[in-house]
């Protein structure tokens, strides 16, 4: 458990080469003492390290490791975190569609299934940066403002973890500049004032 935290910590602070050496142990011991839940987030984390280093075949077998782990428990948190993970790598790989789909997973589980609004703030913000991508700046602020309303339902940050503000901060620079100041902020507004339920149907295309 040293070592997971430690790791954690090295990513958060941007220590990545140093993250992956701690959670690579992490991991290994996890699965030694069959410690699954600690298995499963620790997995999650060396992931994002190892997409971060560019070692996309890597990341994406500490995401479908965890798919396979939650599959078999009929574990939906781990699950949709790996979801999401997994969508930002497929996202960055240029495969927009697929990291949509995995999103779409991701996000029906923890809104509808369990009250988890930082997992929803979560896919909120990454289905954003897939709209700014996809030049539907509007769509983008919205899901942005969405996020942000979920987020602070759980006094969090959608995207709290310093390697990832980057995407976001992209996506306002965008948004913005192409919907000008007060168009961003109107359609921001409009998601925040969204319920939960609304934010879903809305992200989902329902």
């Amino acid at each position: 458990m040293a070592a997971y935290a430690a790791g954690f910590l090295a990513y958060s602070g941007g220590q990545i080469p140093r993250a992956r050496a701690l959670l690579t142990y992490a991991v290994a011991e996890f699965g030694r003492q069959q410690r699954v839940a600690s298995l499963v987030g620790a997995l999650i984390i060396l992931g994002l390290c190892h997409a971060l280093s560019g070692a996309t075949d890597q990341a994406r077998d500490c995401y479908t490791k965890v798919l396979e782990i939650t599959e078999s428990r009929g574990e939906s948190v781990g699950r949709s975190y790996a979801q999401w993970s997994m969508a930002v790598l497929q996202w960055h790989s240029g495969e927009s569609g697929r990291a949509t789909e995995l999103l779409g997973e991701a996000l029906t589980r923890p809104a509808r299934l369990m009250d988890d609004p930082v997992g929803t703030a979560m896919c909120l913000e990454a289905l954003a940066w897939i709209a700014c991508d996809t030049g539907d700046p509007e769509r983008a602020a919205v899901l942005m403002g969405a996020a942000t309303a979920r987020g602070a339902a759980a006094s969090s940050r959608p995207i709290s973890l310093p390697n990832l503000m980057a995407s976001h901060v992209e996506c306002v620079r965008v948004a913005e500049s192409a919907l000008g100041t007060a168009g961003f902020a109107a359609a921001s507004q409009a998601g925040e004032d969204m319920s939960s339920a609304d934010a879903v149907v809305y992200a989902l295309g329902e």
